[in-house]
């Protein structure tokens, strides 16, 4: 609505108040849109201008409402003004310093752009009294010396649990009131945010809350819908992409397409890319398995990188990750070749081992995760370590690993400056990507540290750079440092200490020309060597705490398993054992980690070879007596495992299960089952029918060669016969959560180990008055339901629950409201291949 005079209402009813903002949307070079709410219908105005005391009245809504918006245009580029609202002559909010909005710059320009960034922050959503969502918040303004952004962004999942108006005003309005009145947010869509937003209609809490430029007017190509758009704010073009529905990311190509279009029309120096799923993840969400994180980086991460991306945003994993410069990476996480795929090596720092180069337009970005901004604490960023990617807790990609924060970019010109800030205000990370539009500069080497975490005193240890490389020359120069005043100009060498202690130990390596960099770590030497243990010879130790002792013993019979304990004597000392190398406190093959000093390591399979034995004091202690012991293995019991619950309706032929049946002597073994209606059967797995309704107890009995035996017994619960379609059997494809539509039966996955799977279903107004009937059927094991209108259900608050055992339930919600209706099917135990029907009666 555009107006450009003083326009004269009556007055209506009383003077109203703000429940929520103001908060400013889509500002561009010229207009800028503001949105509040008020307790009561009322024809608020509005006032603004570039000094306090000359703010004209802009807008006046004709017709009295709760819900108010206005945009201005026809404003100055890269000016600030200041604004009020009023309700009639009554202030609202506003006429002060802190409460303006500021318009882009000119589209090109190059004056210096600050962006906020938030990733998965609503936590106050489901708990409008935690702190988490300040913290954060206030560790930024303490960096920002109190100053708001140019504009800000959140990564998706920003009021959880399912992004609803109330969960908004929790999680957004009421953490950011300062913020959100002085500088534009730019949202984008979550999984969570999108649990309470139709895709279709373009409704709910996201899109009813949110003004968003459907029509290209903050720059870019008209989207036509507000889950992804794009946005110009001087040199930047941000493009934000909906990962979270499956019409846009997958079952459509629009937003594809229109992706194409908005950036072969895009001619900004700087192109930022933002989503919920990360193209990249291992922990938390794999990229090798969420088909979110798969198809955007299969469909749409091809299209940006030809483009010239030079970072990519996205949230969806709680923790903070970044990569090096890099490209072209569209496969799986074993696809990933470092050679390959890396554009420049090094953390990009230009204090340390120099920033990213890249030319305008080609292809290099970094790849930010960052889902962790709500929570306490300093932050922290370090290194991916080589074992953390070996194991599949990284993503090869991954660089750098951190904690709770947010990140600011800071933009001028040709340089873009990354500062991740932890809650109390410190930058824990940071990097530097220039643009150059000839050929790159010197790029510094990349250097590797390979060094033995702990020495004993005197003992000599190996210092080794391999995989330390130079991208566009070759390393002429190594430095060891090795913090006790000694050094050496050797790649790879040995060195031993003379003193006990901790040490800071550094290697720095220069290439051809010129350009260093530095790698940093630590190294502790203990005062004694390792002190070699007899078999069945019990060693008495004392320590105080944070000491460590440290033990040998060789193997040379692998035949009869090893025993490793400490039991006794006073105080809390920590057992840690590792073959071949010493272990730390972080590297080990065991570590019961218990509290007092009883502890134990058993290795039934041994390597010839010494194993080394560390005590460790958590607390002081003494008097603990430490023993190794290698006997001849005994023959042990087996164990039965007869699975279940199990339950069926009568006729039903059931599978039992007898997998997690044991021999620890690794020979075979016979089955007996007994099904507790005069039936049995000598088979592993068998199938059994029962012909009548009620509860009966199977019991299977495993015995090995020599006669050792073990029984295990499981409920078997049989119902009459049950018309719900089992569509496990027919081969639909398990539904692991989200949305349900009335009068269609699933496959629920199997689920293990108590645990719940989480659905909603909409009512809307011709079924309000109606019954909903919620059944469950078929499959295996103890599936319960869990109903609560508005809100999601727990164990503890629910409208309406069924936990009766096994799988056929029913749950009748009678005189059915319009809105969400929740269901959890929850299982203490496990269930599997359970069909799951909703319809309306």
């Amino acid at each position: 609505m555009f107006a450009t005079g003083l326009i004269c209402v009556p007055t209506v009813g009383m003077t109203a108040n703000l429940t929520r903002g103001p908060y400013l949307q889509m500002t561009s070079e010229s207009q800028v849109t503001i949105r509040w709410n008020t307790d009561e219908n009322t024809p608020t105005s509005l006032r603004y201008g570039k000094s306090l005391d000359q703010l004209q009245t802009f807008e006046v809504e004709h017709l009295p409402t709760t819900k108010h918006e206005v945009t201005i245009d026809n404003l100055d580029p890269n000016e600030k003004y200041f604004y009020a609202i009023y309700d009639e002559q009554q202030l609202l909010s506003g006429k002060d310093q802190n409460t303006f909005f500021k318009t882009a710059p000119v589209k090109g320009s190059k004056e210096k752009i600050r962006i906020w960034v938030l990733g998965d922050p609503g936590r106050a959503g489901t708990d409008p009294d935690t702190n988490a969502q300040k913290i954060v918040r206030d560790g930024y303004l303490k960096f920002a010396a109190n100053q708001a952004p140019d504009f800000w962004m959140m990564l998706g999942d920003n009021a959880y649990d399912d992004g609803t108006i109330i969960e908004y005003d929790n999680a957004v309005f009421n953490q950011y009131p300062n913020l959100l009145k002085q500088s534009p947010l730019w949202p984008i869509m979550g999984n969570h945010d999108n649990r309470s937003a139709d895709v279709n209609t373009q409704t709910g809490g996201f899109y009813d809350l949110f003004t968003l430029p459907t029509n290209g007017q903050a720059g870019g190509v008209p989207s036509s819908h507000e889950a992804y758009y794009s946005f110009d704010y001087g040199n930047v073009h941000v493009v934000v992409l909906n990962s979270s529905d499956k019409e846009h990311y997958k079952e459509s190509s629009a937003m594809l397409e229109w992706l194409k279009q908005d950036l072969a029309a895009n001619s900004s120096e700087w192109l930022i890319a933002t989503f919920h799923h990360p193209v990249y993840g291992k922990s938390g969400h794999d990229s090798d398995e969420a088909e979110n994180m798969i198809y955007m980086r299969e469909r749409f991460l091809p299209i940006l990188e030809q483009y010239g991306v030079d970072l990519v945003m996205a949230g969806h994993n709680h923790f903070y990750t970044r990569s090096v410069l890099m490209a072209e990476h569209y496969g799986m996480s074993n696809t990933y070749n470092p050679t390959k795929h890396i554009v420049q090596h090094g953390a990009g720092q230009p204090d340390k081992d120099g920033a990213y180069h890249k030319q305008q337009g080609h292809k290099g970005a970094v790849f930010i995760t960052h889902g962790a901004s709500a929570g306490s604490g300093r932050g922290y960023a370090r290194l991916v370590r080589a074992d953390e990617i070996a194991s599949d807790k990284r993503h090869p990609s991954d660089y750098i690993y951190g904690g709770r924060g947010s990140i600011v970019l800071d933009i001028e010109d040709t340089t873009l400056n990354a500062s991740v800030i932890g809650p109390q205000g410190d930058i824990v990370d940071y990097f530097t990507l220039h643009h150059s539009n000839g050929e790159p500069s010197n790029i510094p080497p990349e250097v590797k540290m390979h060094i033995p975490t702990q020495l004993a005193l005197l003992e000599s240890g190996r210092f080794n750079s391999e995989g330390s490389v130079d991208k566009d020359g070759n390393i002429v120069k190594y430095l060891w440092q090795f913090g006790d005043g000694n050094s050496s100009s050797l790649a790879n060498t040995t060195h031993h200490y003379t003193e006990a202690g901790n040490f800071a130990v550094s290697l720095t390596v220069t290439d051809n020309q010129g350009a260093s960099a530095s790698i940093n770590s630590r190294i502790s030497v203990t005062t004694s060597k390792d002190t070699p243990l007899q078999h069945n010879v019990p060693t008495t130790v004392s320590g105080s705490a944070k000491d460590a002792l440290y033990f040998s013993y060789e193997v040379s019979d692998t035949s009869k398993p090893l025993t490793v304990s400490i039991t006794g004597g006073q105080g809390d000392a920590d057992l840690y054992v590792r073959r071949s190398e010493r272990p730390t406190q972080t590297t080990f093959d065991c570590r019961p980690y218990k509290n007092g000093n009883s502890e134990t390591c058993e290795f039934s399979e041994t390597r010839t070879g010494r194993y080394l034995i560390m005590v460790y004091g958590h607390k002081s202690f003494s008097d603990v007596t430490l023993l190794v012991k290698q006997d001849q293995p005994t023959q042990l019991r087996p164990s039965a495992d007869a699975n279940g619950p199990y339950q069926n309706t009568v006729g039903m032929p059931i599978q039992f299960n007898s997998s997690g049946s044991l021999n620890p002597n690794q020979g075979s073994f016979s089955y007996y089952w007994q099904f507790g209606d005069g039936n049995t059967s000598t088979q592993p797995s068998p199938t059994h029918t029962y012909h009548e309704v009620g509860s009966y107890t199977a019991t299977l009995t495993v015995s090995t060669e020599d006669g050792l035996s073990d029984s295990d017994t499981a409920t078997v619960n049989i119902a009459e016969e049950n018309n719900l379609v089992d569509s496990c059997a027919q081969g639909a494809e398990p539904h692991q959560q989200g949305r349900l539509t009335v009068n269609t039966t699933y496959c629920l996955t199997n689920l293990n180990s108590s645990g719940q799977l989480q659905y909603q279903v909409y009512i809307d107004e011709q079924h309000i008055g109606q019954e909903l009937l919620i059944e469950t059927g078929h499959g295996n094991g103890n599936a319960d339901i869990y109903y609560r209108y508005a809100q999601r259900p727990s164990q503890t608050h629910w409208d309406a629950r069924n936990i009766e055992l096994g799988n056929n339930e029913k749950l009748t919600v009678k005189t059915i409201q319009k809105g969400w209706h929740y269901i959890h099917i929850h299982t203490t135990q496990s269930f599997h291949n359970v069909s799951l029907s909703v319809s309306i009666k």
